[in-house]
């Protein structure tokens, strides 16, 4: 018969044993509902003290009645579920990145470009979030410091926008957000200020409403560091010009003799700024270009007021050398990538070449191999007219720089 001492001996040892697992799992359920993350916590508690237990062979566990316990289950219940304490459910701050109570305006666009974001200050309001986008070829992922160091936000390759919801948590204030993918903090590191409120609905820049949007589709006018997108732009009456500031310094919109002394601002962010064509400004050609001190002598461009929109592809006559006016097709490099891999251009047409990250060029296969059109680093424009003597067909068209070409590679149709 065993020692009625001994058994009491045995008995406290292992209520010792148990107490440091318990007060570790207080400490971390603690923790886990500080930062919101409970179930993670309780599914980590599960592990907790069963070290010697492979998880993917966990046992099956049979629960025996306890003296007392209710016996009134409803029959939908799973009787060896684990309980779920509704204190703790109530109580449960929200989840890092949910959503606050209330609107916040439009999301505000931050772009992983290369190994750089495309902005290093951000303004959101109280309640806004955050369009976050890749569109390098490179991993990247959205840190803010001190707030989510340990559970960044990823941002897939391929520019699928992540928006990212101002957490209610997260005070109104100044804080440095950064990539933390190994490396990239040096170069991605930029400023968030959160507050204020958001402007209203319809209100344009200059605190008047925002007129009807006109019929058509928008032209699309971007400015990438000291320079334009493209710097010809032919818009219908009643049309309008969709404008995005894609640099990291300031830009605007003015057109020469027409509103030189109030430019239509451009806010830093790639924030879309419908500018609909005004009513007293007449068809013709106008130079538009930035009002920014210095910026003018590299930003400038042709604006064409008139006619109709263009009409759907279809039969009649073959278009007029020189593309017919119709405007470049625009062709991005970004990171170890085209921004798009197939491009339709008529004949006489002609490509906007632009390099928003590493040293590239633009080659067409079979064609100019030995002498690619160079893509300065920087978001110059770089017009490439399509050679008369390269007739209508499908090419293929590629970066010549030494291990660029399996990732760029694209189709050229000249119709």
């Amino acid at each position: 018969m065993t020692d009625e001492r001994e058994i009491i001996d045995v008995r406290a040892e292992t209520t010792d044993a148990l107490r440091p697992a318990r007060l570790t799992r207080r400490l971390v359920l603690r923790r886990a509902a500080g930062f919101g993350a409970a179930v993670p916590a309780m599914a980590l508690l599960a592990a907790c003290g069963s070290s010697s237990i492979d998880l993917a062979e966990a046992p099956t566990v049979t629960r025996i009645p306890v003296e007392g316990a209710p016996t009134d289950v409803p029959s939908d219940v799973d009787p060896n579920a684990s309980p779920v304490p509704e204190e703790d459910v109530a109580e449960a701050p929200p989840a890092e990145g949910e959503a606050p109570a209330g609107g916040g305006g439009e999301p505000v666009l931050l772009e992983a470009v290369d190994i750089a974001w495309n902005q290093e200050t951000l303004d959101v309001p109280t309640g806004g979030s955050i369009d976050l986008v890749n569109l390098g070829q490179a991993p990247h992922n959205f840190v803010v410091e001190g707030y989510n160091d340990d559970a960044p936000v990823d941002m897939p390759i391929g520019g699928e926008v992540v928006n990212w919801p101002i957490p209610a948590d997260l005070a109104e204030g100044e804080y440095v957000y950064y990539c933390a993918v190994p490396g990239h903090r040096a170069l991605m590191e930029g400023v968030l200020t959160i507050g204020g409120a958001a402007p209203p609905a319809g209100v344009a820049g200059g605190g008047e409403e925002a007129p009807p949007a006109a019929s058509g589709a928008p032209v699309l006018l971007e400015a990438v560091d000291i320079a334009w997108n493209q710097e010809t732009l032919s818009v219908p009456v009643g049309g309008s010009i969709d404008l995005v500031n894609l640099g990291a310094s300031a830009h605007n919109f003015a057109i020469d003799g027409y509103n030189d002394d109030a430019p239509v601002d451009m806010p830093i962010g790639g924030e879309v700024v419908n500018w609909p064509i005004p009513a007293d400004l007449a068809e013709g050609e106008y130079t538009y270009y930035c009002a920014i001190p210095g910026h003018r002598a590299l930003m400038e461009g042709v604006l064409t007021v008139g006619g109709a929109a263009a009409p759907a592809a279809g039969g009649g006559e073959a278009p007029a050398a020189g593309g017919g006016g119709a405007p470049p097709v625009l062709l991005e490099a970004v990171d170890i990538a085209w921004n798009q891999e197939a491009l339709t251009v008529p004949v006489g047409g002609s490509i906007d070449l632009v390099n928003l990250g590493s040293p590239h060029n633009f080659a067409i296969d079979g064609y100019n191999d030995d002498a690619p059109v160079d893509m300065p680093v920087g978001g110059e424009v770089v017009n490439w007219p399509i050679p008369a003597d390269l007739g209508p067909g499908e090419y293929t068209y590629y970066c010549a720089i030494p291990g660029h070409r399996a990732l760029m590679e694209g189709i050229l149709t000249i119709q």
